[in-house]
């Protein structure tokens, strides 16, 4: 019994270790990342043009049989996890201070977040919080039906957000910080929610879904 005990604690140990992150998260002093996040689909969308101007494009983006399923982790640069508090700290652009507006959240769902930087345009805001353990947090919504745009699913919804099927994935950098994020449409609206920072993965998806359910269930 004893030996079945000393196995399960150090599986446990092990298994936390796994997704736990040091305080050195997210890595601030990354340089600017090169490339995109993660490798390129393996597919590309297709496109047919119409026989006039006045005919609509048609952007397809079926995969084709066969294609690889997108990874719930990406590696990444450490540059790509650094997003959110370089984007808090940057200058100030004209063009993101449109109308805008976040959905309002129930108090307890920001609890020890401070809202570092709002950034607005006409159809999508962006709000960016830290916290005093060096998290940071975004929201960000896209209201995709008004601006006349649409969302094209390419990766495989693998959570729920509601009623919604959800995407969960995450990032991670040579460093071994990983960002988490999870995004989801509400009647003609995208949200996405990143976090980053010394949260252990688990944690992170935590705040995520609070900050989500706080979403969904706002009018």
């Amino acid at each position: 019994m004893k030996v079945r005990i000393a196995i399960g604690v150090a599986l446990a140990l092990a298994s936390a270790s796994a997704f736990a992150q040091h305080a050195g998260c997210p890595p601030l002093g990354a340089r600017a990342p090169m490339s995109p996040p993660g490798p390129p689909p393996d597919f590309v969308p297709q496109i047919t043009v119409g026989k006039t101007p006045d005919d609509p494009v048609k952007i397809e983006f079926q995969r084709p049989a066969g294609a690889k399923p997108f990874p719930d982790e990406l590696g990444v640069e450490d540059g790509h996890l650094n997003r959110l508090p370089s984007t808090a700290r940057a200058p100030q652009h004209p063009s993101m201070s449109g109308p805008a507006k976040g959905t309002a959240l129930p108090n307890d769902v920001l609890s020890g977040w401070k809202l570092e930087r709002t950034l607005a345009g006409a159809h999508r805001v962006e709000r960016i919080y830290s916290r005093a353990s060096g998290a940071w947090l975004g929201i960000e919504e896209w209201d995709f039906k008004t601006a006349g745009g649409s969302i094209q699913q390419m990766a495989e919804y693998n959570a729920q957000v509601g009623s919604a099927p959800a995407r969960l994935s995450r990032m991670k950098g040579p460093s071994g910080c990983v960002a988490s994020a999870l995004s989801w449409e509400k009647r003609g609206k995208q949200f996405s929610v990143h976090v980053v920072g010394p949260l252990a993965v688990p944690e992170q998806r935590k705040v995520l879904e609070a900050v989500a359910a706080g979403l969904w269930a706002a009018p």
